[in-house]
């Protein structure tokens, strides 16, 4: 699975994390966590990487067909 979004602010990370720019922080940030952990548990892995203008996620997922 790849995911591509096109982003017009820049990338903060604090320890490893993604920090959301969104108003309410105490409500969001939790989709990459949840994705991580969703598909560690499915014995997938996942990747995020990103330029300045592109959020990529890659995610492999064996054994699901």
């Amino acid at each position: 699975i790849l995911v591509e979004n096109n982003m017009v602010k820049p990338i903060e990370e604090k320890d490893g994390r993604f920090i959301t720019k969104k108003a309410d922080k105490e409500s969001h940030g939790f989709g990459i966590m949840n994705v991580r952990e969703r598909v560690g548990v499915n014995g997938g892995s996942v990747e995020f990487s990103y330029t300045d203008t592109r959020f990529t996620t890659k995610i492999l997922l064996p054994n699901v067909l």
